[in-house]
C-alpha cells in the first residue's frame, strides 16, 4: 500500500432544514425558505454548488452540503442557528 492509496478524504455530510418544527407544526410563513436564502442564495449557490430550495413530502427543506461551512462559515452558521431559533427539524447524512 502506498501513500497515495491510503489517503482518503474525508466524506461531507448533507444537511437538510426541513419546514417542521420538532413538535410536529409546519414552519410558518410558508415562504420561510425563501426568505432566509434571498440576501445571499446566488453567493451560496456558488460557495458549494448544492444549496437547494426543495418541497419533501409537501414542507419545504434546505439543503446543503457541510463543505459551505469551510468556504462561507457565516452563511453556514446563519443556516444552523435559524434551525436552532427556530425549532427545526433537520437531518444530516453523508454524501456517497
Amino acid at each position: 500500500m502506498n501513500f497515495y492509496t491510503s489517503v482518503r478524504p474525508k466524506p461531507t455530510k448533507q444537511i437538510k432544514i426541513i419546514g417542521e418544527t420538532i413538535f410536529g407544526e409546519t414552519f410558518r410563513p410558508s415562504a420561510w425558505a425563501e426568505m432566509l436564502m434571498t440576501p445571499f442564495y446566488d453567493e451560496v449557490k456558488c460557495d458549494n454548488g448544492c444549496v437547494k430550495i426543495q418541497i419533501e413530502n409537501g414542507l419545504k427543506t434546505i439543503t446543503f452540503n457541510d463543505l459551505l461551512g469551510l468556504h462561507n462559515s457565516n452563511k453556514y452558521d446563519h443556516l444552523i442557528n435559524f434551525a436552532k431559533v427556530n425549532n427545526l427539524k433537520v437531518e444530516s447524512s453523508i454524501c456517497s
